[in-house]
């Protein structure tokens, strides 16, 4: 700005005094335009903090809304893990198998049991009757030499 003084000071005061009150006019000008600049950016300011306020509320409600949904996908994976940690076809089928091998070898030996109960029976009849003879006198018992 010196430079600019500098270089009019071989003009009349009138034309220095009219240079003087354009540089003066533009300077306000300028001064308006950047106040007006400045009122924008004040007002954007104000906006982008409302912004980042709702933007913040938004997210916090996302976050919950997230953590919920989280909650949510772990309790519904229980049951699913519990259903994955059950046998599955193959031993489940394995099993059976094995089952029904124990019950024909139980039922095997029942029969076997029952088929040895049978030849019995008629045994014990006849212990009974011989021991009911015995205690009456009517038989005696072998003489056991040695």
């Amino acid at each position: 700005m010196l430079d600019g003084f500098k270089r009019h000071q071989g003009r009349s005061a009138r034309e220095e005094a009219d240079h003087l009150e354009a540089l003066i006019a533009t300077s306000r000008e300028e001064r308006a335009a950047l106040t007006v600049m400045l009122s924008q950016v004040q007002l954007h300011v104000a906006k982008l903090t409302a912004t980042t306020r709702t933007l913040q509320e938004d997210v916090e409600a996302l976050e919950m809304r997230l953590r919920t949904l989280s909650d949510q996908v772990a309790a519904a994976e229980k049951p699913l893990e519990s259903r994955l940690q059950t046998p599955n076809d193959d031993t489940l089928r394995t099993r059976v198998e094995a089952v029904t091998v124990q019950v024909s070898d139980a039922r095997r030996k029942l029969e076997s049991v029952s088929a040895i109960q049978a030849k019995l029976l008629p045994l014990t009849a006849q212990l009974t009757s011989l021991k009911s003879q015995i205690e009456k006198g009517e038989v005696r018992p072998p003489r056991l030499s040695f």
